[in-house]
């Protein structure tokens, strides 16, 4: 691998431009450096990016072979990130993820790092990258789009959104408000003024595991 030409780029020495796929992108950038001068295969089946970049999964060549992402969630230097609805791959970092969380390794040592509590809406702030855990009120669908609420009052408290395309993704029996009401899930992206996180794929939504640690009530930084 030949390096970087732009942020969250990678250039292989054949020219072929790749992007690591889900990571949050704040997180990848710093990362990207230590891949400079490895030898990798990569995989992918999406399209090339607006910006001509294959979106892909890294394996490190040097014996033993390695997964790249798995291995950095796994660490926990990197937060995972999706445009796309759920697959095995997803679920597999997840699971890292969920992991280095639960024993604080790398970053989630810092409280910062840390999911916000949905029921604090004050510690979410408009245009940070956040996760965030808490049971879902009441769902609603308004023209088309699923929205989540967290608290009594839509106007002031923590919210989501899932338009129709998000919902297509979904499983049929998730499709509907009847299913989200009293479920407790963990949201990710980045937050809209309400507070209200408008979510962009399927896969930026999931019913939280019972055994997560709890969420803290502190804004997340990047």
């Amino acid at each position: 691998m030949s390096g970087q030409n732009n942020p969250g780029t990678v250039l292989l020495e054949t020219g072929v431009a790749l992007h690591p796929a889900l990571i949050a992108p704040q997180d990848l950038t710093p990362l990207l450096p230590g891949l400079r001068g490895r030898t990798v295969r990569a995989y992918g089946t999406s399209p090339p990016d607006r910006h001509g970049r294959l979106p892909v999964q890294i394996i490190l060549s040097a014996a033993p072979e390695r997964w790249w992402q798995a291995e950095t969630v796994g660490a926990g230097l990197a937060r995972v990130w999706t445009n796309d609805p759920p697959d095995a791959a997803l679920t597999a970092l997840l699971a890292q993820e969920d992991e280095a969380r639960r024993h604080n390794r790398g970053h989630w040592s810092r409280p910062d790092w840390q999911p916000v509590c949905a029921d604090t809406p004050d510690a979410l702030h408009t245009g940070a990258f956040a996760l965030i855990q808490g049971t879902i009120r009441r769902a609603s669908l308004r023209q088309g789009t699923l929205w989540l609420d967290f608290g009594a009052d839509w106007r002031t408290d923590t919210s989501a959104t899932l338009p129709a395309p998000v919902l297509k993704a979904l499983p049929k029996d998730r499709r509907q408000p009847a299913f989200w009401t009293g479920k407790t899930v963990e949201i990710r992206g980045w937050v809209q003024g309400g507070p209200r996180l408008d979510l962009t794929a399927a896969g930026q939504i999931r019913l939280l595991p019972a055994e997560m640690p709890p969420c803290r009530g502190q804004p997340l930084k990047n």
